[in-house]
């Protein structure tokens, strides 16, 4: 009985893990399509998508320039490509820390992990503290609420994952046999940082 527990517990731990490192990946690349449909010009926005990115793309396009023309008001200066460009660059690598904590998160390595979740945290307050309270956008407070909680749950899963004894851990492959069926349970691979 106490086998079966454990082997239950660890499947819970090991479908939280899962579904963190998926949700990363989901917010790599909904942010990338927003990316792509703003310098685009089109009028489309998905909500899973980290904010920071979005917000200072769409700022650099407006002050270079870059938005139809009735954005602006006649006589208007605009700031030179290159700034646009930097901005750009900086989405990407903010992106890009989430992708390497999705890799990572997929190898075990929790670092990885609460890093990005502070980069998430920090984005929600950036959404909260730049745009304040709008109910048109209820979806999107929803929706960082639910990744951060996400994320949050995925650290604590791998924390508890780590702490199974070695011998629970260390099998790649359990094969648990009932009267009716045979089922497997690969055991994620966890780094000790």
């Amino acid at each position: 009985m106490k086998d079966q527990n454990s082997m239950m517990q660890k499947r819970k731990l090991f479908s939280q893990m899962k579904g963190t490192s998926s949700s990363l990946l989901a917010i790599v690349i909904f942010t990338a399509i927003n990316l792509v449909l703003l310098v685009a010009n089109a009028d489309s926005y998905f909500l899973f998508s980290a904010y920071i990115p979005y917000y200072a793309t769409s700022l650099a396009m407006y002050l270079c320039g870059m938005y139809p023309a009735d954005y602006y008001m006649p006589g208007d200066e605009f700031l030179p490509g290159g700034v646009f460009a930097g901005t750009l660059g900086f989405s990407i690598v903010f992106l890009g820390v989430f992708l390497l904590a999705y890799f990572f998160c997929k190898k075990g390595k929790t670092g990885w992990l609460i890093a990005s979740t502070v980069l998430f945290a920090l984005d929600t307050v950036a959404l909260v503290l730049l745009v304040g309270f709008d109910i048109d956008l209820i979806m999107d407070y929803v929706f960082h609420a639910w990744a951060l909680i996400s994320l949050i749950l995925g650290i604590v899963a791998f924390n508890k994952f780590k702490k199974l004894p070695p011998d629970e851990i260390v099998v790649d492959e359990v094969v648990v046999e009932d009267e009716e069926s045979t089922e497997e349970l690969e055991a994620a691979p966890v780094d000790n940082e």
